[in-house]
């Protein structure tokens, strides 16, 4: 995978990154301006500090939309030009692939690989560009500022995040297994697939229509199984976190009521807390989905590279020699030698000259 992130040009690495911290910035900053607007402006009534707080909420949303739309036209436009330089690449070298070559892969794997296989690198890369920086710095950040604004409240993090991140791990190592596996079955179906519109008329002159239909049918179900598995282990993702930050909230909020009570509190921080609560979930499913989709781009990458890193068996000559085109040639054998991959014996050797001549 890190040989295909390698070819991301720097310009599209560096923009990523100023454009997801200056999106990270504004979001977190919001949380910070809530609590102000509420302890400044309206817990005393000063309406001249809603209006100020308030519009510098709204500048500070406007860079978070104008960080954010850059940071994906990058990211799509980074991914898609990926995507089509490896299908270029792809397609000029299976071209100059041997009948060898050919055998080692087969027809529907590469059609599998330069389809399938690098739209999941194109969803990386462009998750990668988006997520990988962002998701980190706005957890990391979310959590500081929590600390810095009360360390007494900030310790509920302190137990539902190892919980929150322990169960992730958990359920994503269940869950990697079988996303490889799908990349395999794909390879299959589009195997039968393909022999079954190529041979058509081979099937239907041996009446095996119904046995290519079960086949196809078993493959299918096997990819559908597989697929169902992955997706229902999936589904525990949302709901495990969801529960896990609502009792964050409710825990915020309790322990918040007792310490705005005490006088150790204002309301405005309770609001902030609560605020970067959803942005420690957020980030929590940021990365849960590129730790999803790392192991499948992972198996993409290891295939694409496998035909990137095939040697061609067939080579063209280093120095061709010039034909005048005015004058007829002269094909020549001479000591010709020919036979299939491991076999012992030539099936093809000629130890005389021949030639023919041909008009070009």
């Amino acid at each position: 995978m890190w040989r295909l992130i390698k070819r991301i040009p720097l310009w599209a690495m560096v923009g990523a990154i100023v454009f997801a911290m200056t999106q990270a910035v504004g979001e977190l900053l919001l949380p910070t301006q809530t609590a102000r607007i509420i302890d400044d402006g309206v817990a005393t009534g000063n309406m001249e500090a809603i209006y100020r707080i308030g519009g510098q909420m709204i500048l500070i949303t406007l860079l978070v939309i104008a960080s954010a739309t850059i940071s994906v036209f990058i990211a799509a436009r980074t991914s898609q030009n990926l995507g089509r330089e490896l299908r270029n690449e792809i397609y000029s070298k299976v071209l100059r692939f041997s009948k060898e070559n050919m055998g080692d892969f087969g027809e529907a794997s590469l059609i599998t690989r330069s389809s399938n296989d690098i739209q999941q690198i194109e969803v990386t890369v462009m998750m990668i560009l988006r997520m990988v920086l962002l998701a980190p710095a706005m957890l990391i950040a979310a959590i500081v500022m929590a600390v810095i604004s009360s360390p007494e409240l900030s310790l509920v993090y302190a137990v539902t995040g190892p919980i929150l991140a322990i169960l992730i791990f958990v359920i994503l190592r269940m869950v990697s297994p079988y996303f490889k596996s799908m990349q395999r079955k794909v390879d299959e179906l589009n195997l039968i697939f393909r022999e079954g519109l190529t041979g058509v008329r081979v099937i239907r002159a041996f009446n095996r229509s119904k046995f290519e239909e079960e086949r196809f049918a078993t493959a299918n179900k096997d990819y559908a199984d597989t697929a169902i598995k992955a997706l229902f282990r999936m589904s525990f993702l949302m709901p495990i976190m969801t529960t896990i930050l609502s009792l964050t909230n409710i825990t915020l909020s309790w322990r918040g009521a007792h310490l705005v009570a005490a006088q150790k509190l204002s309301v405005g921080v309770i609001l902030s807390f609560v605020n970067y609560s959803f942005i420690i979930m957020f980030s929590f499913m940021m990365l849960g989905m590129i730790f999803v989709i790392l192991p499948r781009a992972q198996v993409s990458a290891q295939r694409i590279n496998e035909i990137l890193d095939t040697e061609i068996t067939i080579h063209s000559p280093e120095n061709p020699v010039s034909v005048n085109p005015t004058e007829p040639g002269k094909v020549a054998f001479e000591h010709v030698d020919f036979k299939f991959g491991n076999a012992e014996a030539n099936v093809c050797k000629t130890s005389i000259s021949k030639w023919a001549q041909v008009k070009l």
